[in-house]
């Protein structure tokens, strides 16, 4: 007598392509089989954390400082032409530091740079501070304040993030400083405070990419913001020194409590990821 036929039961497959006699949300134990867990997780350091916080610290520091120029203008603070020979004095010497290093040659052409830049913004300070006459102060003042916040965001910390537009962080900053500028009471004024920003934002940046986290060029800069924030308002004062030390304490010490809850999962359904753009950043 003949055994009966019996009968295989069906093995499911993970595709996609094929139609199975299984139901589509349907999966078996081998489901999960070659899902990776925090795969080439770095575990950052306080020191790593806090490295990296200065960054910010420093820039945020660089707008205040842009901010605090404009008060002390716009208030009768502090004399116009003071301000004009600190801010020379300070790039000089950063200009220095950068020739020196770089053994750059071009000096004739860069004192024929700044030449211009004086006979042009001179000329046009009247045109300037008129700009924006028929805005409310408000408006300008809003303005402002989202044009550095766009400078913060798109600005270089010296990372791979797809945010970064030197562009656009420069050109945010300039057009903030620009509506600052149309309020001042005098041509002179608008001259000093764009003479300000222009070193802040485009003669700064390539400097403090060479001088790469330097806790030492942070430091400098927030303790002189925090001196200009005590100078124009002490409560000023209390509320940026709150900040600073929240940025560069408090935050990087819970990024490095809380590593530990951090679970990123990856498996072949991951997407590919192109390194060009980073290959491209390190031959630079």
């Amino acid at each position: 007598m003949a055994k009966p036929c019996q009968t295989r039961s069906p093995v499911w497959r993970k595709v996609l392509y094929e139609n199975q006699s299984f139901p589509d949300n349907y999966t078996d134990t081998t489901f999960l089989y070659e899902l990776k867990k925090n795969v080439n997780l770095r575990i950052l350091k306080f020191s790593d954390a806090v490295s990296g916080a200065r960054l910010l610290s420093r820039e945020i520091s660089v707008v205040t400082l842009v901010g605090e120029v404009f008060v002390a203008l716009h208030d009768h603070l502090t004399d116009p032409l003071l301000l004009l020979l600190c801010c020379s004095f300070l790039t000089l010497v950063g200009y220095v530091i950068y020739v020196t290093k770089y053994k750059y040659r071009s000096i004739f052409l860069d004192v024929v740079l700044v030449c211009s830049y004086i006979v042009i913004v001179t000329l046009m300070s009247p045109i300037l501070k008129t700009l924006t006459k028929t805005i409310s102060t408000d408006t300008i003042y809003l303005t402002s304040v989202l044009m550095m916040l766009g400078h913060l965001m798109f600005y270089d910390y010296d990372s791979f993030s797809t945010t970064v537009s030197k562009a656009l962080s420069f050109n945010s900053a300039l057009f903030g400083s620009l509506c600052l500028a149309s309020r001042l009471n005098s041509d002179f004024d608008v001259f000093v405070l764009l003479t300000v920003a222009v070193s802040c934002f485009a003669l700064l940046p390539p400097l403090m990419t060479e001088f790469g986290r330097s806790n030492t060029v942070a430091s400098f800069f927030d303790l002189t913001a925090l001196a200009g924030t005590f100078f124009i308002s002490q409560t000023a004062f209390l509320f940026y020194l709150a900040e600073l030390l929240t940025l560069n304490l408090s935050i990087p010490y819970l990024i490095v409590r809380w590593q530990k809850y951090k679970v990123n999962i990856s498996g072949p359904w991951d997407e590919a990821k192109p390194s060009i753009g980073r290959v491209e950043k390190k031959r630079r």
